[in-house]
């Protein structure tokens, strides 16, 4: 829940009911001892997929209507993943058929009716790269920009480039880009 943002609060299973969650997070085991209309098993959320991501913010926030997502090429890859409720994910990656993997998931997983997808073009062969594999994967499904990413990184001390970079993916995801044709 931390690693996605989500606010939570801690409790016995008799006291979930009476604290009006918007979704109750359990055990297998304790299901039953819950009386709420949105509950998920831990069980069902494990596993390296985006399935589990998707099945959790899903039943926090219902339909959501438009994903955008931003990329910041580079040795390191700064990507963030955006939907009008807020981010849903955000991570530096190394290998650009990572990056092109997990965009593929999430726009071929999202019932979102518009999916976008701004790769900032600092690093224009690996933008270019990055843009290509997805259009082949995903391209009918998601709209590709290449957004002009000058100033999207801020002046970083030492050891914070991780920050920096997911700052500029960002960035690049809320400019406005050319279309990949």
């Amino acid at each position: 829940m931390k690693r996605l943002c989500i606010p939570y609060r801690v409790c016995e299973p008799r006291e979930a009911s009476d604290t009006h969650p918007v979704l109750v997070l359990t055990t297998r085991h304790e299901r039953d001892l819950i009386k709420h209309p949105h509950v998920l098993c831990v069980e069902d959320l494990e596993g390296d997929s985006i399935l589990p991501q998707a099945s959790l913010y899903s039943s926090l926030y219902g339909e959501i209507s438009e994903i955008v997502v931003g990329i910041d090429p580079g040795s390191r890859i700064g990507i963030v993943i955006c939907s009008q409720k807020g981010e849903i994910e955000s991570q530096v990656m190394r290998s650009v058929d990572e990056v092109i993997l997990r965009v593929s998931q999430w726009v071929s997983i999202s019932t979102a009716k518009r999916k976008i997808v701004r790769i900032g073009n600092g690093d224009k062969d690996m933008a270019y790269t990055i843009a290509g594999g997805l259009a082949v994967r995903v391209g009918d499904r998601v709209n590709i920009e290449i957004v002009d990413e000058r100033g999207t990184s801020p002046a970083s001390r030492p050891n914070c480039r991780g920050f920096r970079d997911l700052q500029s993916a960002r960035i690049i995801a809320f400019r406005e880009g050319k279309p990949l044709l």
